[in-house]
Protein backbone atom coordinates (compact mmCIF):
# COMPACT_ATOMS: atom_id res chain seq x y z
CA UNK A 1 0.00 0.00 0.00
CA UNK A 2 2.84 2.42 0.90
CA UNK A 3 4.62 1.65 -2.39
CA UNK A 4 1.47 2.43 -4.40
CA UNK A 5 0.95 5.69 -2.46
CA UNK A 6 4.56 6.71 -3.10
CA UNK A 7 4.18 6.02 -6.84
CA UNK A 8 1.03 8.14 -6.99
CA UNK A 9 2.78 10.97 -5.13
CA UNK A 10 5.78 10.89 -7.49
CA UNK A 11 3.50 10.84 -10.56
CA UNK A 12 1.60 13.89 -9.33
CA UNK A 13 4.85 15.68 -8.46
CA UNK A 14 6.33 15.07 -11.93
CA UNK A 15 3.09 16.09 -13.63
CA UNK A 16 2.96 19.32 -11.64
CA UNK A 17 6.58 20.09 -12.48
CA UNK A 18 6.02 19.56 -16.21
CA UNK A 19 2.93 21.74 -16.11
CA UNK A 20 4.91 24.62 -14.59
CA UNK A 21 7.71 24.22 -17.12
CA UNK A 22 5.22 24.55 -19.99
CA UNK A 23 3.63 27.66 -18.49
CA UNK A 24 0.31 25.95 -17.78
CA UNK A 25 0.06 27.30 -14.25
CA UNK A 26 -1.40 30.69 -15.24
CA UNK A 27 -4.71 31.94 -13.89
CA UNK A 28 -7.18 31.72 -16.78
CA UNK A 29 -10.62 33.27 -17.31
CA UNK A 30 -12.88 32.81 -20.35
CA UNK A 31 -13.87 35.93 -22.30
CA UNK A 32 -17.41 36.22 -23.67
CA UNK A 33 -17.74 37.45 -27.25
CA UNK A 34 -19.75 40.68 -27.45
CA UNK A 35 -19.90 41.17 -31.24
CA UNK A 36 -18.76 39.30 -34.36
CA UNK A 37 -18.26 41.01 -37.72
CA UNK A 38 -17.55 39.35 -41.08
CA UNK A 39 -14.45 40.56 -42.95
CA UNK A 40 -14.09 40.02 -46.69
CA UNK A 41 -10.30 39.57 -46.47
CA UNK A 42 -8.51 36.24 -46.82
CA UNK A 43 -5.89 35.12 -44.29
CA UNK A 44 -6.07 38.00 -41.82
CA UNK A 45 -2.79 38.31 -39.98
CA UNK A 46 -2.59 41.41 -37.82
CA UNK A 47 -4.63 44.21 -36.27
CA UNK A 48 -4.00 47.79 -35.09
CA UNK A 49 -6.35 50.49 -33.90
CA UNK A 50 -6.30 54.13 -35.04
CA UNK A 51 -9.32 55.28 -33.04
CA UNK A 52 -12.65 53.92 -31.80
CA UNK A 53 -13.99 53.66 -35.35
CA UNK A 54 -10.94 52.77 -37.46
CA UNK A 55 -8.62 49.75 -37.45
CA UNK A 56 -5.91 48.48 -39.79
CA UNK A 57 -5.18 44.88 -40.73
CA UNK A 58 -2.96 42.93 -43.13
CA UNK A 59 -3.44 39.79 -45.20
CA UNK A 60 -0.75 37.20 -45.83
CA UNK A 61 -2.81 36.11 -48.86
CA UNK A 62 -2.93 39.42 -50.74
CA UNK A 63 0.02 40.88 -48.75
CA UNK A 64 -1.76 44.23 -48.54
CA UNK A 65 -2.59 46.70 -45.78
CA UNK A 66 -6.31 47.39 -45.22
CA UNK A 67 -8.11 50.20 -43.41
CA UNK A 68 -11.36 48.87 -41.91
CA UNK A 69 -14.18 50.10 -39.68
CA UNK A 70 -14.68 48.75 -36.17
CA UNK A 71 -17.61 46.75 -37.58
CA UNK A 72 -15.50 45.04 -40.25
CA UNK A 73 -16.21 47.14 -43.36
CA UNK A 74 -13.25 47.61 -45.73
CA UNK A 75 -12.68 51.36 -46.17
CA UNK A 76 -9.51 51.34 -48.29
CA UNK A 77 -6.27 49.49 -48.98
CA UNK A 78 -2.70 50.57 -49.71
CA UNK A 79 -1.08 50.07 -53.09
CA UNK A 80 1.94 48.52 -51.35
CA UNK A 81 2.24 44.74 -51.69
CA UNK A 82 4.59 42.97 -49.29
CA UNK A 83 5.81 39.43 -48.81
CA UNK A 84 4.23 37.25 -46.12
CA UNK A 85 2.79 40.10 -44.01
CA UNK A 86 2.00 38.94 -40.47
CA UNK A 87 1.59 41.96 -38.18
CA UNK A 88 0.76 45.66 -38.17
CA UNK A 89 1.12 48.56 -35.70
CA UNK A 90 0.38 52.30 -35.70
CA UNK A 91 2.82 54.72 -34.12
CA UNK A 92 0.77 57.36 -32.22
CA UNK A 93 3.81 59.64 -31.97
CA UNK A 94 4.30 60.26 -35.70
CA UNK A 95 1.24 58.49 -37.23
CA UNK A 96 3.39 56.07 -39.21
CA UNK A 97 2.52 52.44 -39.93
CA UNK A 98 4.73 49.42 -39.25
CA UNK A 99 4.30 45.92 -40.68
CA UNK A 100 6.37 42.74 -40.28
CA UNK A 101 7.35 40.30 -43.00
CA UNK A 102 7.66 36.88 -41.39
CA UNK A 103 10.07 34.98 -43.60
CA UNK A 104 12.39 37.90 -44.31
CA UNK A 105 12.50 38.85 -40.60
CA UNK A 106 11.97 42.50 -41.51
CA UNK A 107 9.99 45.48 -40.19
CA UNK A 108 8.74 47.97 -42.79
CA UNK A 109 7.72 51.51 -41.85
CA UNK A 110 5.33 53.65 -43.96
CA UNK A 111 3.79 57.08 -43.74
CA UNK A 112 0.00 57.28 -43.49
CA UNK A 113 -0.28 57.42 -47.30
CA UNK A 114 1.54 54.11 -47.72
CA UNK A 115 4.91 55.51 -48.81
CA UNK A 116 7.82 53.34 -47.66
CA UNK A 117 10.13 55.09 -45.17
CA UNK A 118 12.59 52.43 -44.04
CA UNK A 119 13.24 48.73 -43.47
CA UNK A 120 14.57 47.29 -40.20
CA UNK A 121 16.20 43.86 -40.17
CA UNK A 122 15.56 41.78 -37.04
CA UNK A 123 18.26 39.35 -36.00
CA UNK A 124 16.54 36.08 -35.06
CA UNK A 125 17.30 32.40 -35.52
CA UNK A 126 15.80 30.88 -38.67
CA UNK A 127 15.17 27.41 -37.29
CA UNK A 128 11.83 27.35 -39.12
CA UNK A 129 11.35 29.83 -41.96
CA UNK A 130 7.55 29.71 -41.48
CA UNK A 131 7.76 30.45 -37.74
CA UNK A 132 9.24 33.95 -37.85
CA UNK A 133 7.98 37.43 -36.98
CA UNK A 134 4.24 37.48 -36.23
CA UNK A 135 3.27 40.59 -34.31
CA UNK A 136 4.40 44.16 -33.69
CA UNK A 137 3.48 47.10 -31.44
CA UNK A 138 4.95 50.51 -30.60
CA UNK A 139 5.43 51.82 -27.05
CA UNK A 140 3.75 55.28 -27.15
CA UNK A 141 5.98 56.60 -24.36
CA UNK A 142 9.42 56.07 -25.90
CA UNK A 143 8.82 54.94 -29.51
CA UNK A 144 10.34 51.51 -28.81
CA UNK A 145 9.30 48.67 -31.10
CA UNK A 146 8.20 45.25 -29.81
CA UNK A 147 8.03 42.25 -32.14
CA UNK A 148 7.06 38.63 -31.59
CA UNK A 149 8.75 35.58 -33.02
CA UNK A 150 6.08 32.89 -33.42
CA UNK A 151 8.02 29.84 -32.20
CA UNK A 152 11.25 27.86 -32.60
CA UNK A 153 11.99 29.95 -30.55
CA UNK A 154 9.08 31.99 -29.16
CA UNK A 155 10.51 35.43 -28.36
CA UNK A 156 9.54 38.97 -27.41
CA UNK A 157 12.09 41.39 -28.87
CA UNK A 158 12.38 45.08 -27.94
CA UNK A 159 14.09 47.53 -30.31
CA UNK A 160 14.72 51.23 -29.84
CA UNK A 161 13.35 53.80 -32.30
CA UNK A 162 16.46 53.37 -34.47
CA UNK A 163 15.78 49.64 -34.81
CA UNK A 164 18.63 48.53 -32.53
CA UNK A 165 17.80 45.55 -30.31
CA UNK A 166 17.60 46.35 -26.60
CA UNK A 167 16.24 43.13 -25.16
CA UNK A 168 15.21 39.65 -26.31
CA UNK A 169 13.12 37.46 -24.00
CA UNK A 170 12.27 33.78 -24.49
CA UNK A 171 8.55 33.08 -24.03
CA UNK A 172 7.27 29.75 -22.73
CA UNK A 173 3.67 30.25 -21.60
CA UNK A 174 1.96 29.31 -24.90
CA UNK A 175 2.35 26.92 -27.82
CA UNK A 176 2.93 29.79 -30.24
CA UNK A 177 2.64 33.60 -30.36
CA UNK A 178 0.66 35.26 -33.15
CA UNK A 179 -0.03 38.90 -32.27
CA UNK A 180 0.37 41.64 -29.67
CA UNK A 181 -0.55 45.18 -28.64
CA UNK A 182 0.44 47.51 -25.80
CA UNK A 183 -1.34 49.62 -23.18
CA UNK A 184 -1.17 53.42 -23.59
CA UNK A 185 0.79 53.55 -20.32
CA UNK A 186 3.53 51.47 -21.97
CA UNK A 187 3.60 49.01 -19.07
CA UNK A 188 1.53 46.02 -20.23
CA UNK A 189 1.59 43.98 -23.43
CA UNK A 190 -1.27 41.77 -24.61
CA UNK A 191 -0.22 38.68 -26.59
CA UNK A 192 -2.42 36.16 -28.42
CA UNK A 193 -1.71 32.53 -29.23
CA UNK A 194 -3.28 30.84 -32.24
CA UNK A 195 -2.57 27.29 -31.05
CA UNK A 196 -3.41 27.88 -27.38
CA UNK A 197 -6.52 29.98 -28.24
CA UNK A 198 -5.77 32.46 -25.47
CA UNK A 199 -5.01 36.12 -24.80
CA UNK A 200 -2.17 36.78 -22.36
CA UNK A 201 -1.53 39.97 -20.41
CA UNK A 202 2.18 40.44 -19.66
CA UNK A 203 4.62 43.11 -18.59
CA UNK A 204 7.04 44.51 -21.16
CA UNK A 205 9.68 41.92 -20.30
CA UNK A 206 7.30 39.05 -21.15
CA UNK A 207 6.38 38.04 -17.60
CA UNK A 208 2.85 36.60 -17.55
CA UNK A 209 0.23 38.45 -15.48
CA UNK A 210 -3.04 36.81 -16.54
CA UNK A 211 -4.45 34.56 -19.29
CA UNK A 212 -7.88 34.65 -20.95
CA UNK A 213 -9.41 31.84 -22.99
CA UNK A 214 -11.24 32.82 -26.21
CA UNK A 215 -11.59 29.38 -27.88
CA UNK A 216 -11.50 30.78 -31.42
CA UNK A 217 -9.44 29.06 -34.10
CA UNK A 218 -6.50 30.78 -35.81
CA UNK A 219 -6.52 34.12 -33.99
CA UNK A 220 -3.86 36.19 -35.71
CA UNK A 221 -4.18 39.80 -34.56
CA UNK A 222 -5.18 41.79 -31.48
CA UNK A 223 -5.82 45.46 -30.76
CA UNK A 224 -7.50 47.19 -27.84
CA UNK A 225 -9.61 50.34 -27.64
CA UNK A 226 -8.74 51.46 -24.13
CA UNK A 227 -11.13 54.44 -24.36
CA UNK A 228 -14.17 52.20 -24.85
CA UNK A 229 -12.57 49.23 -23.05
CA UNK A 230 -12.97 46.86 -26.00
CA UNK A 231 -10.67 44.10 -27.24
CA UNK A 232 -10.64 43.24 -30.97
CA UNK A 233 -9.13 40.11 -32.47
CA UNK A 234 -9.19 38.71 -36.01
CA UNK A 235 -9.45 35.07 -37.05
CA UNK A 236 -7.60 33.82 -40.12
CA UNK A 237 -9.81 30.80 -40.84
CA UNK A 238 -13.17 32.39 -40.00
CA UNK A 239 -12.49 35.78 -41.72
CA UNK A 240 -14.11 37.55 -38.78
CA UNK A 241 -13.49 40.43 -36.40
CA UNK A 242 -14.38 39.63 -32.77
CA UNK A 243 -15.11 42.17 -30.05
CA UNK A 244 -14.82 41.60 -26.28
CA UNK A 245 -15.01 43.74 -23.16
CA UNK A 246 -11.68 44.29 -21.43
CA UNK A 247 -11.80 42.07 -18.32
CA UNK A 248 -11.54 43.66 -14.88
Amino acid sequence: MRLITLKIFLTLLISSSLSCEKGNNEITDALITENIYALDINELSGLAIANSNILYTVSDNTNKIYKISSSGKILSSFSFTGEDLEGIALNPIDNTIYVVEERKREILQFDNLGNHIRTINVSIEKNDINSGLEGICINPLNNHIFVLNEKSPGKLIELNSSGIEIKSTDLNFASDYSGLCINPNGEEIWIISDESRKIYKCDTTGNLIKAFSVNIAEIEGISIDFTKEKIYIVSDSYKKLYQFDIPL
